[in-house]
């Protein structure tokens, strides 16, 4: 479908609104382009769409909310394999990823602004900056971090691929963590937690909870000091790199012996000979 735009500082999202008087549609690409801060929060339950979105854009322009926390922009973004939702604006956007199949395929957070996840399965989600918050109703597949901050919170469904290259994120659920840059906070109630947890050199990852961590390679900061409860540490396999810290605490924590790489010993300096 041709490209609509939401009327300049609109408070709905019924078909009038948009530019071609339709809006919201199967396949549609919806966007949100110019508002000096009449916020949107009627008419944002779209969830009666089969095919779902091809596209919905927040520009930067766009100074100001889209739903509101509650009552969320409801509508599923999967009409084709690179279907997506973008927040690149400055203000707050509610939504929830929901009717139809309840999916959306790409969630980008790029604009100083915050996005609310409330629902519904992302099958990515990549931030560059801004914030990202996700309730616990949310599934989130796989995620990418560049920047920016937010929180995770809880579900059983866990992360099949979670990198993060920078920013500041708290997770509260389990999963496959590679942890390239930046702070990761893991708060992981769960008692039988899944987690593979790769750590690069300048990356830091502090964990307050996470009964076992089973899958453990450390080249950067692994902070456990400040757990809430003790932690089983690299029961399936744990190696460090040479430029490894762990930050262990007053908790007694069970942790694996690690294994370095040829060269080093276990303090991290060059083994005699090494280069």
């Amino acid at each position: 479908m041709a490209l609509a735009y939401l009327n300049e500082n609109a408070t709905s999202a019924a078909a009038a609104n948009w530019s071609d008087a339709t809006g919201f549609a199967d396949s549609a690409t919806l966007v949100l382009g110019n508002s000096n801060g009449s916020d949107v929060v009627s008419d944002v339950d779209q969830s009666g769409l089969t095919t779902g979105l091809e596209s919905f854009e927040i520009q930067a322009t766009f100074n100001a909310n889209a739903g509101q926390a509650g009552t969320p922009f409801i509508f599923d973004a999967d009409a084709s394999a690179d279907a997506f939702v973008r927040h690149g604006g400055p203000r707050r956007f509610y939504y929830s990823a929901a009717g139809g199949s309840s999916n959306c395929n790409f969630l980008y957070q790029t604009g100083t602004g915050a996005t609310y996840l409330e629902g519904g399965t992302i099958d990515n989600a990549r931030v560059r900056a801004g914030e990202l918050y996700a309730n616990a109703s949310t599934v989130i597949t796989n995620a990418t971090i560049w920047g920016g901050r937010g929180t995770v919170e809880n579900n059983a469904t866990g992360f099949t691929d979670y990198t993060q290259k920078g920013g500041s994120f708290t997770v509260k659920r389990d999963g496959t963590f590679v942890v390239e840059g930046g702070t990761l906070v893991l708060d992981i109630p769960d008692t039988s937690p899944t987690i593979s947890l790769t750590i690069k050199q300048g990356a830091r990852v502090v964990v307050l909870q996470a009964n076992t961590i089973a899958t453990v390679y450390n080249d950067g900061v692994l902070d456990i000091s400040r757990a809430k409860r003790p932690i089983t540490l690299g029961a399936s396999n744990h190696e460090q790199g040479p430029y490894a810290r762990l930050v262990r605490g007053s908790l007694n924590h069970t942790i694996t012996e690690p294994t370095y790489p040829a060269g080093f010993y276990s303090d991290g300096d060059l083994a005699t000979g090494g280069i």
